[in-house]
């Protein structure tokens, strides 16, 4: 174990890093991964990607990696928590403009912006009147 404010940085590939980082949260450490790349590019793009390729059960990070390796370079982050009986996700799902699962009010959502800009937050919903869903506030 490291101390506290001190991080292992290694190089992936050219321009990607992965750091790991010490922090206290409340008292306690915590062990952050960060991957820091280039911005999106032909050659580097963030894509979020499901378990089974979107079925509702469990695939571990590694695994996931293998099953795209034929088809792209990949670092690999495990973005949410997800219930250990069904596979659900845990807090807010919104992949194409389809809501999976609701945001959680007490845990912040990770997001892909329209800019490819990473988003962490709590989302909440309004009501419409109109019958059409309810959508993200912004």
């Amino acid at each position: 174990m490291f101390p506290a404010g001190a991080a292992a940085k290694e190089v992936l590939l050219p321009g990607v890093t992965h750091t790991r980082e010490r922090i206290f949260n409340g008292g306690r450490p915590v062990i952050l991964h960060v991957v820091r790349t280039p911005p999106p590019s032909d050659l580097y793009r963030l894509l979020p990607i499901r378990a089974n390729g979107g079925d509702v059960r469990r695939e571990t990070v590694p695994a996931m990696q293998r099953r795209l390796s034929s088809r792209a370079t990949t670092v690999g982050v495990n973005g949410d928590f997800f219930n250990l009986a069904s596979g659900h996700p845990s807090g807010l799902l919104l992949q194409g403009g389809v809501l999976s699962a609701q945001p959680s009010r007490w845990r912040p959502a990770l997001a892909l912006g329209l800019d490819d800009r990473l988003i962490s937050r709590l989302f909440g919903f309004e009501a419409r009147s109109n019958g059409e869903p309810p959508r993200p506030l912004k």
